[in-house]
């Protein structure tokens, strides 16, 4: 059996995965996890969908919470590279920690 390539069809499912996509830009990391468990099931399958999500609320949350502790003063340094280093290898060192 031969697939339909025409051109309707291909609009069709064009017109389809935009609003699907805009559907999902318009979702908070929150509502797009519940949308998951809906169809999927709870905590079933999307395994790294799920983590991208939870990921996005810990940093939300965590920058929420830094902002509060940061002062104007420690904004305006300029960051060495030795800095920025060292940064990032302290939340590559927290993301494995959550992963095990």
């Amino acid at each position: 059996m031969r697939r339909r390539r025409d051109s309707e069809r291909m609009a069709r499912k064009n017109e389809i995965a935009e609003v699907n996509r805009t559907a999902r830009e318009s979702r908070t990391p929150e509502q797009q996890l519940a949308v998951l468990d809906t169809r999927l099931g709870i905590e079933m399958g999307a395994r790294r969908e799920r983590s991208r999500l939870i990921d996005e609320i810990e940093n939300r949350l965590n920058a929420k919470k830094n902002l509060k502790d940061t002062s104007s003063a420690t904004q305006n340094t300029p960051k060495k590279r030795s800095d920025r280093r060292k940064e990032k290898a302290k939340r590559y060192a927290e993301k494995q920690q959550r992963r095990t």
